[in-house]
């Protein structure tokens, strides 16, 4: 048996130190294909991919068949012109640029975005009253009114600004 604690992959070679995980990789049933005649009925393999003859042409001469849930899954069985891609793009229709492996670059300017120079507040600000100037400055403020007392201390209504006067 293969020694499974190292695997080599595309040139990296990882170390399984886990038991568990080298028994699974130990255990993987590997795909394989068979050309018969007629779908088996016994000694079906379920790692088996089975191809019948279907007198087609060119690379088409096999329909293909794989054994699953107690079934015959029929995987594939497809001529050229049976396919209709009026609805997909061509590769006539895309654009060179697309095509090319580096793609071109656009300005902030060109795609509509803020400039690098547009500053961000990183945290939210905080509105004040008494604010001339800067980014806590409230626009737009009502006048209020200092007192609704008179000289006495006695709350009044013709002090409040809603007061017209007017006796009901």
């Amino acid at each position: 048996m293969a020694d499974l604690s190292k695997i080599k992959l595309n040139g990296i070679t990882y170390n399984f130190k886990d038991g568990w995980a080298r028994s699974a990789i130990a255990n993987i049933n590997p795909f394989s294909i068979e050309i018969v005649n007629s779908l088996p009925v016994s000694n079906i393999d379920l790692h088996t991919f089975y191809l019948i003859p279907n007198n087609g042409t060119g690379q088409n001469i096999y329909d293909e068949y794989l054994y699953v849930n107690n079934n015959w899954e029929k995987l594939g069985s497809i001529n050229a012109g049976s396919i209709d891609l009026t609805n997909y793009l061509k590769t006539t229709d895309i654009a060179a640029w697309a095509k090319e492996p580096t793609k071109p670059s656009y300005t902030a300017a060109e795609v509509g975005a803020l400039p690098d120079t547009t500053v961000i507040p990183a945290a939210q600000v905080q509105s004040n009253w008494n604010a001339t100037t800067g980014m806590g400055v409230i626009l737009n403020k009502p006048t209020t009114v200092s007192s609704f007392t008179n000289d006495a201390g006695y709350l009044t209504l013709s002090t409040l600004p809603i007061y017209d006067g007017t006796v009901v």
